[in-house]
């Protein structure tokens, strides 16, 4: 006879935690069946994130065990499946947390991927393999191919409503809040890269909502410095290659702040476009580069 399988409270929470998990999609899932997944939305806002939702989300589950203990659930017992099974193994698949698709799947002897297909297995032929659907490797599986579109749906949402003059920061911030932290941070890093005018109105506007900006500005020095090297790159290249007027323009285009960074970073990789560009300066005059080489403690 194999032995129980059993889930502890704080394993589940540690697994989840750092995820987003959309409220709509775990609770269409058929193995959710008499689970009040919207019980753990505890703020409201579509997603179950965060450790005390992700608390909540086990004792919604849990509610379906019997075992007597608020810290545990069982998931199998004498061989055969307990109701809480199915819901754990759909929140593994959402989350992608191989931890519990293990638990699950301990529990569901003889799961198969489909009519004729056996289980794809890992290591000793316990659980799902990384090259199967969901797995680090493999392809996504339907929730999380779920989950991309409706991120890109609100993406596009916040994007058309950026657009507007003005915008409805109100809509912006109620659509930025369906995103995880990391959904979040990627959309605005996409924004400063590929449309830095969308990217300056959400972050102006961002200063009356301290979550949001907060998690815009997460990787703003990394982000920052990668714009600025590849600025100094393309500067240099232009300077050498281009007509004097492209190496303006291209400069212009630069925030005037960064500016002087951006002609610093050139002096330090590439200084046969420096020299490049300092000859454009001498030979136009033109005063947004002398201002530039001034505030970098360049000479031209």
């Amino acid at each position: 006879m194999p032995p129980p399988v059993q889930l502890r409270r704080d394993d589940f929470v540690a697994q989840i935690t750092a995820q987003s998990l959309d409220v709509n999609t775990l609770s269409n899932d058929s193995r959710m069946l008499n689970v009040d997944v919207g019980a753990a939305d505890l703020d409201g806002n579509g997603a179950i994130s965060g450790a005390s939702e992700a608390g909540a989300l086990f004792d919604a589950v849990d509610r379906l065990d019997r075992d007597g203990s608020a810290l545990t659930m069982m998931l199998g017992q004498d061989g055969r499946a307990r109701a809480t099974a199915a819901p754990i193994a759909a929140i593994g698949d959402l989350a992608n947390a191989p931890g519990l698709q293990l638990r699950a799947n301990e529990a569901l002897p003889g799961i198969s991927q489909g009519p004729g297909r056996p289980r794809t297995t890992g290591v000793m032929g316990q659980g799902p393999g990384p090259f199967t659907a969901g797995g680090p490797f493999g392809p996504p599986n339907p929730h999380q191919v779920a989950r991309q579109l409706q991120v890109q749906t609100i993406r596009n949402r916040v994007g058309q409503e950026l657009m507007q003059d003005p915008p409805d920061f109100n809509r912006v911030f109620s659509e930025m809040g369906k995103l995880s932290k990391g959904e979040a941070a990627s959309f605005a890093r996409d924004l400063r890269l590929n449309h830095p005018e969308l990217y300056q109105k959400l972050g102006s506007a961002s200063a009356n909502d301290p979550d949001t900006r907060a998690t815009i500005l997460s990787d703003e020095p990394a982000l920052t410095r990668g714009i600025i090297q590849g600025q100094a790159k393309s500067l240099g290249r232009t300077a050498l290659h281009g007509m004097p007027s492209e190496a303006i323009a291209e400069l212009t285009r630069v925030p005037p702040a960064d500016r002087a960074e951006v002609l610093r970073e050139l002096a330090a990789t590439d200084r046969t476009g420096l020299r490049a560009l300092a000859q454009v300066c001498r030979d136009t005059q033109d005063p947004v580069l002398i201002d530039a080489f001034r505030r970098a403690g360049v000479r031209p």
